[in-house]
């Protein structure tokens, strides 16, 4: 069984591999092919695009709820974020796809904002953490521009929008968390004057100090989630999806198997 490949035609000249997991469409990107996907929208006159992280509670999130089975679809790109991704491509198809942590996109982003002069906005967590996050970039990436911050925790979208439009970005970094990014995005997108919105999780806290990042080691090995659980217990419940995730996959390449056979 091999991956489903095909010319994806919101990418202009390039092949992006699109996959089928459970239903949820992927894409099969490496860091260089995302990072040259995401540039096309400053050189080609596109706006109003999103890339979402995608791992296995999303995709389980996806075919139980159909608002977010259209955000995903409606994706300018869904990076494989989550080891559940390549893991299914193996079992599925045979292919692992390599993996594109949401965390490491959000940095190589800010470092391509800084060299092509991109006007950034950040909005998401505690107003403190978000302006930490303004500190730390500008000291990591010399000529980055951040046009605005704003917190994550507000009830209406007009007086942010406003503001977001008002300091003109080009790229809107939404760290509040998924679903809930995911979905104000996709909500509030096409009023949104920016070429590019990616939701970026926790990646704030990251940065900032306040998540430690899992050791290198364990993060080569895509096994960060265990690392996230042993370091806060409470998100087992949030972990309990991975058993459902691969039980569906196995189901799903048994009937695969079986229906080539016959």
């Amino acid at each position: 069984m091999d991956v489903l490949c095909v010319d994806y035609t919101g990418f202009n000249d390039m092949k992006i591999t699109s996959f089928d997991i459970l239903g949820v469409p992927a894409h099969s990107v490496d860091f260089g092919i995302a990072i040259s996907a995401i540039e096309e929208l400053f050189t080609d006159g596109s706006d109003r695009k999103y890339v979402v992280a995608l791992n296995a509670e999303k995709i389980m999130m996806a075919r139980r709820n159909p608002e977010i089975m259209q955000i995903l679809k409606d994706a300018y790109l869904l990076i494989p974020d989550g080891v559940g991704v390549s893991l299914a491509s193996r079992i599925l198809y045979g292919q692992p796809v390599p993996r594109v942590p949401g965390y490491d996109l959000f940095l190589k982003l800010a470092d391509m904002a800084a060299a092509k002069r991109l006007r950034v906005f950040l909005m998401g967590g505690y107003a403190d953490v978000v302006n930490a996050t303004r500190v730390e970039l500008t000291k990591s990436y010399p000529g980055i521009h951040i046009a605005g911050v704003h917190h994550g925790y507000f009830g209406d979208d007009e007086p942010i929008i406003d503001l977001i439009n008002k300091c003109k970005p080009d790229v809107l970094f939404v760290g509040m968390g998924s679903p809930r990014q995911e979905k104000w995005i996709h909500k509030n997108i096409s009023r949104l004057g920016v070429k590019l919105c990616f939701g970026v999780g926790g990646s704030f806290d990251v940065i900032t100090g306040r998540t430690k990042l899992a050791p290198a080691s364990v993060r080569r090995l895509g096994f960060e989630f265990v690392y996230r659980l042993l370091v806060n217990p409470r998100r087992l419940r949030r972990q309990l999806v991975f058993p459902n995730f691969l039980a569906s996959l196995l189901a799903t390449r048994t009937k695969l198997m079986r229906s080539n056979k016959t």
